[in-house]
């Protein structure tokens, strides 16, 4: 009885260590220390995503994971991604990884263009055929060629 008891309690302890070990963090821009809301943050454990977040609206990211080592990537829109390999996530703790991002290789800077396009005006005025006589339909459509 005592040994299952023990048994319990360590698979318990376990159980616990795991739910308590995380990963978070602040994801900010590298020239102007602003938070970027809803970057992607990656774990990679072996080459394959395991697992990932999004940033909240202050930057914040928090991600359950077990332990182990892992490649993070984070990236977002406009921004070159990072990827930092080797992150050691200990057990049992909240590890923290804060990451800035700076502006992305072959980001093109918008400009703002103003073009003056003139626009024409094109005046429509209907066919009028007068006839007094009831015209045949090859005849209408001849007096309509002649018109253009």
């Amino acid at each position: 009885m005592r040994q299952l008891l023990i048994l319990f309690l360590l698979c318990i302890s376990n159980v616990l260590v795991a739910q308590a070990t995380s990963i978070a963090g602040k994801i900010t821009d590298s020239e102007t220390g602003e938070e970027l809301i809803g970057a992607n943050v990656s774990l990679y454990k072996g080459g394959v995503l395991s697992t990932g977040a999004s940033t909240d609206f202050t930057g914040n990211y928090s991600i359950k994971v077990d332990p182990g080592t892992y490649d993070v990537e984070v990236s977002y829109i406009g921004y070159a991604p990072i990827r930092i390999t080797s992150v050691i996530i200990q057990a049992g703790r909240a590890n923290k990884l804060d990451v800035q991002l700076g502006p992305g290789a072959g980001v093109k800077q918008w400009k703002r263009v103003r073009k003056t396009i003139d626009y024409v005006q094109i005046n429509y005025q209907p066919l009028s055929i007068e006839a007094e006589d009831e015209l045949s339909r090859e005849e209408l459509f001849n007096e309509a060629e002649c018109n253009d």
